[in-house]
Formats: structure tokens, C-alpha cells, sequence
């Protein structure tokens, strides 16, 4: 995610603030929206448990979507 455009407003409130610290210090992306308009993004990172309209456009505009459950790992790695 390195130098990319990352979505996190389907994150918790209370998440979004810990996975936007791991985003921007550790992983070094170039900036993060928190609009759930925001389709001019990379890559989306959700809540697994939902079922979001946001996350089915971004499917089909061929924007990479990432269930939290998959970053946690990534990170992990």
C-alpha cells in the first residue's frame, strides 16, 4: 500500500484512528480519505461484518478492496 490512496471509512470510528496510524507510519501510504464517497482511492480497507454498497462499487470500478480481517494479517506478516 506503499505510496497509495487508501479508504478506511468503513472501519469503526474507534479503529480507524489505529489503523490510520499503522497506514501512514509504518506502511507509508500517500494519503487517506474517510469520505464514503471516496472512489478515487487505491485500495479500501472494511469492516468484515457488513455489507456495503461501497464496497461492491469499488469491486466493479476494479479498486482493490481489503476486509480487516486481511490487514490484520498483512500486518502481522
Amino acid at each position: 500500500l506503499e505510496g497509495k490512496i487508501v479508504n478506511i471509512s468503513l472501519l469503526p470510528t474507534r479503529i480507524q484512528s489505529r489503523v490510520e496510524e499503522i497506514l501512514i507510519n509504518y506502511m507509508g501510504v500517500a494519503k487517506l480519505n474517510k469520505s464514503t464517497n471516496g472512489y478515487k482511492v487505491d485500495a479500501i480497507i472494511y469492516n468484515d461484518d457488513g455489507d456495503y454498497v461501497l464496497v461492491e462499487k469499488a469491486k466493479e470500478m476494479k479498486i482493490k478492496t481489503i476486509p480487516l480481517s486481511k490487514f490484520n494479517q498483512m500486518i502481522l506478516k
